[in-house]
């Protein structure tokens, strides 16, 4: 009887508990990123009044690109890290993975890492674009 009551606990409660932590981050720095893949275009509609007709492409230089490039990188580790968090929670009730509990645990330090770096970096060069950008007619 006993052994039923326990089957409903998961092994390691700890890994759960903490993995619910930082996916809580990994989220927030996800919808942050996919949201601030439109800043440019809003940036440049909203503030400097581009017209509609316009395309945006041409008032576009590398910084812009890049930053769509390391948001876009930041999404991906985020995604990896919610794909392997997975692999985490399921060691934590006690299944096994084809990954050791260390591997998974690097790879979890590692995304979630990359995702924040490439995040911010992203957001430098926006800021970067918007603060050099010189308006031409």
């Amino acid at each position: 009887m006993n052994t039923e009551i326990t089957k409903d606990i998961p092994k390691e409660q700890w890994k759960i508990e903490t993995n619910n932590t930082y996916q809580k981050v990994v989220g927030t720095i996800m919808g942050l990123a996919t949201a601030s893949l439109v800043l440019p275009v809003l940036f440049l509609r909203n503030f400097l009044s581009v017209p509609q007709e316009k395309p945006l492409v041409n008032y576009l230089c590398g910084s812009i690109y890049w930053s769509w490039a390391l948001l876009a990188l930041s999404i991906f580790f985020g995604t990896i890290f919610y794909y392997v968090s997975t692999k985490w929670i399921k060691q934590a009730w006690g299944q096994r993975t084809y990954l050791s509990a260390n591997t998974i645990e690097n790879i979890l330090d590692l995304t979630f890492w990359l995702e924040i770096i490439f995040f911010i970096m992203g957001i430098c060069l926006f800021v970067f674009f918007a603060v050099t950008y010189k308006v031409t007619s």
